[in-house]
């Protein structure tokens, strides 16, 4: 499979029929929602591409405003963890959904999550996933915006192989979508980031922003690409692409369009390189030294696509895991 499919890999060779443990996360926060479990029969296939072979018990959370935490728990297992939940927001809501993965010590984690804002429904959604070294993780999510503005965050940040995917489907003319993602890798991290957004009403908006840094001998590829299909007369697009070198590992970054609509506006584009020895150089001149200036571009990097994540906690996170990276250790 290439090395940007080794969680997959891991996942097949080792999840057989009998061999799941399933573990629904933990639900908290301040927040107005609802706990509920729904049966989802054998499938033998999730909406998502992971293989369900026996009738679970779905966790669902109908949340009607406020701030909801979803954290999905290490757990200490022989066979591979399926966690599973399905958000619905309710009609109206202003609702912010923190979904947090603290690391498996089994052999796989999988995260499912599916979020469907209703039409008038403001939601902000972040996912933050910290990969553990030497464990492998799948984690994958579908968002349904009805609503006129949904706002996702993907932060993947560890020493560990992942494979993510964040899926935004806009289905309600006007539906507007801002999906970042920041990948964070050191060591020997292998990291596959999937960014979709497909556009199935007209009118709709939506723009796809990924910062990708690596360090050490980690290798990160991401594809972040828009589908605009004969119905998104009027839609508007743009993916943006950016990836840091910081050690001796590898970038790969493909921003994709698939129109098949003429009335459209859309855009992309991707760069990957070294941190500019020129800014660093004209910061050395005035006076910082050389970890504080590489420390003050890697925030600048990062900073337009987290300064407005609604937890703190994680935005924290990602300077604190910079700050300490600093020089390009593993």
């Amino acid at each position: 499979m290439g090395a940007q499919s080794k969680a997959i890999a891991i996942f097949l060779q080792e999840s057989q029929h009998s061999n799941f443990r399933h573990v629904n996360p933990e639900v908290s926060g301040d927040g107005d929602f609802e706990v509920s479990h729904v049966i989802r029969p054998q499938l033998g296939e999730t909406n998502v591409g992971l293989p369900v072979y026996f009738e679970q018990k779905v966790q669902k959370v109908d949340v009607r405003g406020g701030v909801v935490h979803i954290v999905h728990p290490a757990v200490l297992a022989d066979a591979p963890v399926l966690s599973t939940t399905w958000i619905q927001v309710a009609e109206g809501a202003h609702a912010t959904i923190i979904e947090e993965f603290e690391g498996s010590d089994s052999a796989v984690q999988s995260g499912i999550s599916v979020l469907t804002g209703a039409r008038d429904a403001v939601v902000d959604y972040v996912r933050n996933i910290r990969m553990q070294q030497g464990r492998a993780g799948i984690y994958k999510c579908v968002v349904e915006a009805l609503g006129p503005q949904v706002r996702a965050w993907q932060i993947v940040r560890g020493a560990g192989i992942a494979d993510s995917s964040m899926n935004i489907r806009l289905l309600a003319k006007g539906a507007n979508v801002d999906l970042m993602s920041v990948t964070l890798a050191h060591g020997d991290a292998d990291v596959h980031n999937d960014l979709y957004t497909t556009h199935d009403a007209a009118k709709t908006h939506s723009r796809v922003m990924a910062r990708a840094l690596s360090f050490g001998d980690s290798r990160i590829t991401a594809s972040g690409r828009a589908v605009l299909p004969d119905i998104a007369k009027g839609a508007e697009t743009a993916v943006d692409m950016k990836g840091l070198l910081l050690g001796q590992g590898s970038i790969t970054m493909v921003p994709k369009l698939r129109i098949n609509q003429l009335d459209v506006v859309a855009g992309h584009g991707a760069a990957i390189g070294p941190l500019d020895p020129n800014a660093v150089f004209y910061l050395n001149s005035r006076g910082i030294d050389q970890n504080q200036a590489r420390m003050l571009l890697l925030r600048a990097f990062v900073m337009p696509l987290i300064a407005n994540l609604p937890s703190k906690s994680i935005m924290d996170g990602v300077i604190s895991d910079l700050d300490n990276l600093i020089g390009g250790t593993s």
